[in-house]
């Protein structure tokens, strides 16, 4: 009887490890199917998450193309509301501009090359040229302050005409007069 114990015993001990490595092995299984399954939902994640970061990479570069745009556009519009204010206030101004610039046309010499012409809002023009020598600034200054049809009348457009500055660069005389608007050409 106690070979029959023995061998139940063995017989027990056998079954015992049989379904221990059998438990063993069902686990193991699991796990490796949880964890394959758990992979693929990672990795189906980050792929995810990469596309998703490349389209909004690209969605922001778009954006901020536009917005460079939209920049150069509000630009544009600084710059045309600008001359619409220059042109208003031009208007505003109520000067007889073809008067004068016929008059500019007609008086200064062959030989000045007016770099810069304005008027502020009290009718003082500024005008910076330049001359090729003295005898020519010397016309110009004569030509501004008086008729040039008869040398012996004041100009009609331009008044109390004075040289400002002038200085001597590359061969060439730059110089600057001011004068006061007649009233008639305001």
């Amino acid at each position: 009887m106690d070979d029959i114990k023995t061998e139940i015993k063995e017989t027990k001990v056998l079954d015992l490890e049989q379904s221990m490595l059998t438990i063993i092995a069902q686990f193991l299984v699991r796990a490796v199917a949880i964890s394959l399954f758990l992979f693929l939902i990672f990795g189906g994640w980050l792929l995810a998450m990469k596309n998703t970061k490349s389209n909004l990479d690209s969605r922001v570069s778009e954006v901020d193309s536009e917005l460079a745009k939209l920049k150069d556009l509000d630009d544009q519009v600084s710059v045309f509301n600008g001359a619409v204010t220059n042109i208003q206030s031009a208007l505003s101004q109520k000067k007889k501009w073809p008067y004068i610039f016929k008059e500019l046309n007609n008086i200064i010499p062959k030989d000045i090359v007016l770099s810069s012409f304005s008027v502020d809002e009290g009718n003082k023009v500024k005008i910076d040229a330049s001359a090729l020598g003295l005898t020519p600034l010397a016309k110009a200054i004569v030509a501004f302050n008086h008729d040039k049809e008869n040398s012996s009348k004041e100009n009609s457009v331009f008044k109390n005409v004075a040289l400002t500055s002038f200085s001597f660069s590359q061969g060439k005389i730059n110089f600057s007069l001011s004068a006061d608007l007649s009233k008639g050409a305001k």
